[in-house]
């Protein structure tokens, strides 16, 4: 692999957290005492990886030396750093740390000999490669001058790979254009190379020293010289991974992946077991095993040999020959085979002498105290207050009901911090508040607190500018985060004591698909027009004096602008417009070290706070646990989960009971009238639209634009809608519902088993696939290719009900349990006429009849609407398996909602009536009016297709409007046209 273009490891990482976003971060440490300045103590970190069958530690160094061959023998290296045609700087510098750090200790009269071999990926050529050669030449001088660092070199070596510039790519952009062949380059080298070192016949073992792997003790040769002797034989000896980076998702990475051995590393050239391995990978250059990074598929090999798992593949854009997702064939006979015959003797250990950072950045204190090498792209120095200064912490508080600043506070003080105070700053109501918490404060916390009330309390955006400190730096964060507990500053190692700030270039994804991103920097150019880096904000260090020239220019240009433009650029001054502001002024470099977060990672200093339930849902949504309905208010709320029965729910209540609804039908319905020309033409009164029998009122609650305008007219104090139905159960208690008596929902829901959900949208959107080019996609898709891909639901229920579009996780899930628990009358879809009477019970709603009458029992015991009919997924299949395994967390949810049904069951009291076999044959008879049979039809026209995606532009994803260029207008029939009118709408 090579040293200077991105490594293969930190791509994998990248294509692999966006396949499996999971918000996990558990660092551990030694706490001390937190009095502003911290102890330097080497972080602990325990990691909660899987077990993994095939590596074993390392035996310490003396164990096995005395006894061992080698040093009767002695003992033959060949030390190989690989470099590519772009990589003549970073081979010359990587050898100055080697005249910081002796080699070894006296080398001359040493037991082992040691070769530098450097490995070209192309064939030596002076007029093709002149820079490749003149560093060959300064490596030259540099050994001569040494003495061959100190006589621990024997000679300087070269080999060429011969590769062609066809063949010599890596390139990890390739592998999200879907090229199979973007890291063919690092996997024929490093063969090419092992091979090299195995013909001659000389060499015991190869290291693999890349240019960014570098000494950190002296005698780092002898000491692992003296590792790989002690714990010889063995085919592989190297390192995990062991960044931060993966922290927050290490339990659903790939266990290949996750536990594999970094290219960095020694391989016996001898070892049988490393000869098969290295020979597979020569026999599937011309495969899609080629798309693997050769250290990753070793681990995979290693992994199938050990535990029969099948191999993985990360990158969903690279397609098989048919244009199908990758399944890579797995080969557990000949792993096994191989894994019997070596595995016992423990043939993959892992290093105590190297440690493998990847390209994460890290600080000293990261380093195990054994380490001599270690693979990394870039080391700080951790904060000293001597050095660096003192920091403050500014902490926004947002008046929340729950006082989340308190919990907050706790927090801080249990971490191992740097910050000597604390400044809170919130918009209090009176100063006898203010004098509390102050009191409150002090008397509870050992760092002193500083409560500070917020000059304008509309305006809460200033609090950069407001905050009063008293320190060299400081740092800011809000309570809607929480400190890790251990927070680490990092600060250039180049001696100018530099705060390190990361940053995200302006052309990446990660800034570029976002709006925030674009107006961050927008604002930030009216002070520096080149500035493309956008700061992270939790992640950077203020100058509390540069702050304040900041925010007095800020404030200038702010005075000098007219009222609109001020009203646009509401978002205040930001931390990417104070590093604009100083680099403007020509003193951003000597101010700061910047990091490109994007490949050398960052340090988390604070995460988003646990997830609690949503304040909109906690205050605004009716408790039902009591199973009584209050009297102050009757809005119910039909929270509507896709695929789960919510076309029949609606037509149920809109037809058979007379209920006025808002849901999307009347907006719809208004279309399909005539009466608007697009949704901008909307009237701003509300009214009822009629469709026989059933009432809608004319707004669309199913997506946030109508729910907004929902709101704008009063929805809820109109009084028009007797029942609301909507997807969007967040969004619906906070913009259209409040806390006020009478304005508060009520909440009912049809629970469905979320893998057949899964599988009936998938048949569902492939049906429309032949009439909606938006899921043209999923024509040739087979399910269990669907639920591997990135436009496959994951988890929707937990995301909606804890109001998360990103990453969720089990305390997520446990939200969500909340939710339902406490605001959720529960039905299910397997039973739902037992779910329609609780209902009906729960919110008074009276049958004419006082039993099903023909139009209810036609929709609950005949037909369910919107049904999609299609092979049934089996509960031992592989394709139940991948459902699952894609919605865990929804499944886990259902389960509990399940239990809940029968919990609630016997607090309504409600059981069937229905035992009149002779009643029940006469309703199937009448119900085939034909005025019935028109509202049937229609309602299964209609599609209900307001579904709040999350399988848009990836997992977790927010709503998405897909157009499909359909033209509805020309449609005659008004079923029809409803109906291409409500895919339109999704």
């Amino acid at each position: 692999m090579y040293s200077s273009r991105s490594k293969v490891i930190g791509s994998s990482l990248l294509l692999a957290a966006a396949l499996l976003p999971i918000l996990f971060h558990v660092p551990f440490h030694d706490k001390v005492v937190r009095t502003g300045v911290r102890i330097i103590r080497p972080i602990q970190r325990a990691r909660k990886l899987r077990p993994v069958p095939f590596t074993a530690p390392t035996k310490s160094v003396a164990s096995k030396y005395a006894s061992n061959q080698h040093d009767q023998q002695g003992f033959s290296l060949a030390l190989v750093r690989t470099i590519s045609a772009h990589d003549a700087k970073s081979l010359v510098e990587s050898f100055e740390a080697w005249e910081e750090f002796a080699l070894g200790i006296d080398c001359h009269s040493s037991h082992h000999v040691t070769d530098l071999i450097i490995s070209f990926s192309r064939i030596y050529d002076e007029q093709l490669y002149p820079s490749i050669t003149a560093a060959l030449k300064d490596v030259s001088a540099t050994y001569a001058a040494t003495d061959g660092w100190s006589g621990c070199i024997r000679s300087v070596k070269t080999f060429a790979a011969n590769l062609s510039e066809h063949e010599d790519l890596y390139l990890p952009a390739l592998a999200e254009e879907g090229n199979p062949m973007w890291v063919n380059g690092p996997n024929r080298q490093f063969e090419r190379t092992f091979r090299h070192v195995q013909s001659t016949g000389i060499y015991d073992a190869m290291f693999l020293m890349e240019s960014d792997t570098f000494p950190v003790a002296p005698a780092w040769l002898d000491n692992l010289i003296e590792e790989i002797r002690s714990n010889a034989p063995f085919a592989l000896l190297g390192s995990k991974y062991n960044g931060d980076a993966w922290d927050d998702f290490a339990d659903k990475l790939p266990l290949a992946l996750l536990h594999h051995i970094n290219g960095n590393s020694v391989y016996n050239t001898s070892h049988q077991f490393m000869e098969h391995i290295v020979s597979e990978l020569e026999a599937e250059a011309g495969t899609l095993y080629n798309a693997i990074s050769y250290d990753y598929r070793i681990s995979q090999i290693l992994l199938e040999g050990s535990s029969g798992l099948p191999p993985d593949f990360p990158y969903p854009n690279i397609l098989d020959d048919d244009g199908g997702l990758v399944t890579l064939r797995p080969k557990p006979d000949k792993f096994g085979l191989w894994w019997k015959e070596y595995g016992e003797d423990d043939p993959v250990k892992e290093s105590r002498i190297i440690n493998n950072f990847a390209t994460t950045a890290f600080i000293l204190d990261d380093v195990d105290k054994d380490v001599s090498l270690i693979h990394g792209k870039s080391m700080y120095l951790p904060w000293d207050p001597y050095l660096h200064g003192s920091v403050s912490l500014v902490v926004s508080d947002w008046g929340e009901m729950d006082e989340p600043y308190k919990q907050f506070l706790y927090k801080i003080d249990a971490s191992d911090h740097p910050f000597s105070q604390i400044v809170l700053i919130a918009s209090f109501e009176s100063r006898a508040q203010i004098r509390s918490v102050t009191e409150w404060a002090a008397a509870t916390f050992s760092i002193p607190v500083a409560v500070q009330n917020r000059a304008d309390k509309d305006f809460t955006h200033m609090d950069l500018c407001e905050a009063k400190v008293n320190t060299d730096y400081f740092m800011m964060t809000d309570v809607d985060h929480a400190p890790l507990t251990r927070i680490d500053l990092m600060f250039a190692s180049d001696g100018s004591n530099r705060p390190v700030v990361p940053y995200v270039p302006s052309e990446s994804s990660h800034c570029s698909n976002y709006k925030a991103c674009a107006a961050t920097l927008s604002q930030a150019r009216e002070f520096f027009p080149a500035m493309d880096y956008f700061m992270l904000s939790e992640e950077i260090l203020f100058s509390s004096s540069l702050r304040q020239e900041f925010c007095e220019e800020w404030k200038l240009r702010e005075e000098t602008k007219l009222p609109a433009a001020v009203a646009e650029s509401a978002m205040g001054p930001t931390p990417t417009s104070y590093i604009a502001y100083l680099l403007q002024l020509g003193v951003g470099g000597s101010a700061y070290s910047f990091s490109d977060a994007i490949k050398e990672g960052s340090r988390k200093t604070f995460v988003p706070a646990d997830p609690k339930m949503p304040l909109a849902m906690k205050y605004d949504l009716v408790d039902v646990a009591s199973f009584k309905s209050e009297k102050d208010s009757q809005l119910p709320l039909f929270w509507r989960i896709p695929r789960s029965g919510g076309t029949t729910v609606e037509v149920l209540l809109a037809h058979c009971l007379e209920l006025k609804v808002a849901s999307s039908s009347g907006a719809a319905l208004e279309r399909n009238e005539g009466l608007l020309l697009n949704n901008n033409d909307r009237p701003n009164t509300l009214s009822l639209v009629a469709n026989g029998k059933e009432q809608y009122v004319n707004v669309d609650v199913s997506n946030p634009e109508g729910i907004a305008r929902a709101e704008e007219l009063d929805l809820v104090g109109s009084g028009l809608a007797d029942v609301f139905i909507s997807p969007l159960l967040h969004e619906m208690s906070e913009v259209v519902f409040s806390p006020q008596p009478g304005r508060r929902a009520t909440v009912f829901a049809i629970f469905r088993h979320p893998v057949e959900r899964a599988a009936s949208l998938f048949y569902y959107l492939q049906r429309l696939s032949k009439e909606d080019s938006s899921w043209a996609k999923l024509g040739n898709m087979t399910i269990d290719d669907y639920a591997v891909s990135s436009i496959a639901e994951s988890n929707w229920m937990v995301r909606m009900l804890s109001n998360e579009a990103a990453a969720v996780d089990e305390r997520h899930l446990e939200i969500a349990k909340d939710v339902v628990r406490k605001k959720i009358v529960v039905g299910l879809l397997s039973n739902m006429e037992e779910s329609m009477q609780r209902f009906y019970s729960y919110f008074g709603w009276e049958r004419k009849s006082g039993d099903w009458n023909p139009c209810e029992h036609r929709l609950l015991f005949d037909e369910l609407l919107n049904a999609n009919v299609h092979k049934k997924v089996d509960k031992v299949s592989k394709t139940w398996g991948l459902l699952a395994a894609n919605n865990a967390l929804d499944v886990a949810l259902y389960e509990y909602a399940v239990e809940l049904f029968d919990i609630q069951g016997r607090g309504l009291s409600v059981s069937s009536s229905d035992s009149d076999e002779e009643a029940v044959l006469h309703r199937r008879h009448d119900s085939s009016s034909t005025e019935l049979r028109q509202v049937l039809d229609l309602a299964v026209d209609r599609r209900m297709t307001d579904y709040p995606s999350s399988h848009s532009e990836g997992k977790g994803k927010g709503s998405t409007s897909h157009s499909s260029g359909e033209k509805c207008g020309s449609i005659r029939s008004n079923s029809k046209k409803l109906k291409c009118l409500k895919r339109k709408m999704w």
